[in-house]
């Protein structure tokens, strides 16, 4: 690419811009100023929660936010603190995984968190913990 020295760019380099746009399927302003604009907006039915977008597929709605889990080691017991945010019950388990080979591991039975609820959940490894970790159903 050639530095800014203040001069006009050569015409090869303007008609290479012109064929990459092109190529690219861009139109000028001039030819876009021509098109009709798109504002068709499809409705959604009386009594639909639906919203649609402008091209009328319907528009996305996000996710609803998972519960919230922070886990803590202390010594051979691992603690999860589950936070649900969301208006619907979610189920939440605890899963350890010790570090000796003859040390089985463990899960919990998921436990259901409520609306705006937390729930502590505990399990433990006779010795060390290698890994702890949540799963949210």
């Amino acid at each position: 690419m050639r530095p800014c020295t203040g001069q006009p760019t050569p015409w090869h380099g303007r008609a290479a811009v012109l064929l990459v746009a092109l190529a690219a399927g861009l139109t000028a302003p001039a030819a876009r100023a021509t098109e009709p604009p798109e504002t068709a907006v499809r409705a959604a039915p009386a009594g639909s929660a639906i919203a649609y977008a402008p091209d009328g597929a319907p528009a996305h709605t996000p996710a609803p936010p998972l519960p919230q889990c922070f886990t803590a080691v202390h010594g051979s017991t691992a603690v999860a603190d589950c936070q649900n945010p969301d208006p619907d019950t979610a189920h939440v388990a605890l899963h350890i995984a010790c570090r000796r080979w003859w040390d089985p591991a463990t899960d919990t039975v998921p436990a259901a968190v409520g609306p705006a609820q937390t729930v502590t959940l505990t399990g433990r490894c006779w010795k060390e913990i290698r890994a702890v970790w949540t799963t949210v159903r």
